[in-house]
């Protein structure tokens, strides 16, 4: 019998992401910007800029030391997983992450979750290169049962098609108005499978 499958986002999951990119941001453009003003993953709604000027600045993020050496695994995130691991599931990571963040993305994982995931796989979203894929088509092309993720966005993307997700952290931009109409089976579907380290789903 196969194993049921797990998917499990990257950034504010595993990986602290948006404090080192709040650091990136302070220390580049002397801001003062801190991870409560963020209600929207969309940057350049927070930070006022156009959705071009975002991404020069992403792009001097992503090879800056900052995204290369200085994000951190989020607490407790290791101990979780490995229950889950425990208990039978296979575990792999769906990241919106874009392909040329591959090779960096894969060695993070390594370090900070040894033998913890099968398989990675990249939405390649705000690229201008490449295919992009929904996480909601990756969660079905590898046949998971879930999917554990901290954006409002692709939560209510999977819950408008009937696919279960346990949304993390209590974040702004996961709010209840972020997830509109979709809030209730978003969160009945958090409050059914989290505390269940078995993920009580039939999918």
């Amino acid at each position: 019998m196969s194993k049921k499958v797990v998917a499990v986002d990257i950034d504010e999951v595993l990986a602290g992401f948006l404090p080192s990119l709040i650091n990136f941001h302070n220390d580049t453009f002397n801001s003062n910007l801190t991870i409560e003003e963020f209600f929207s993953y969309e940057f350049h709604h927070v930070w006022g800029d156009t959705y071009e000027a975002c991404q020069l600045k992403m792009d001097q993020f992503f090879s800056s030391n900052y995204f290369l050496n200085d994000i951190h695994p989020i607490d407790g995130a290791i101990e979780s997983l490995l229950k889950l691991k425990e208990n039978g599931f296979d575990l792999q990571i769906v990241t919106s992450r874009q392909n040329l963040l591959a090779e960096n993305t894969k060695q993070w994982v390594a370090k900070h979750y040894p033998n913890v995931f099968s398989n990675i796989e990249f939405g390649n979203h705000y690229s201008s290169s490449g295919k992009q894929r929904t996480k909601l088509e990756i969660c079905q092309c590898i046949h998971a049962c879930v999917l554990i993720d901290d954006s409002a966005k692709y939560a209510s993307q999977c819950a408008a098609e009937g696919f279960p997700v346990i949304l993390y952290g209590n974040y702004a931009w996961n709010s209840a108005e972020q997830l509109g109409l979709h809030y209730e089976t978003v969160i009945n579907n958090t409050k059914n499978n989290s505390a269940d380290p078995n993920i009580n789903t039939d999918n």
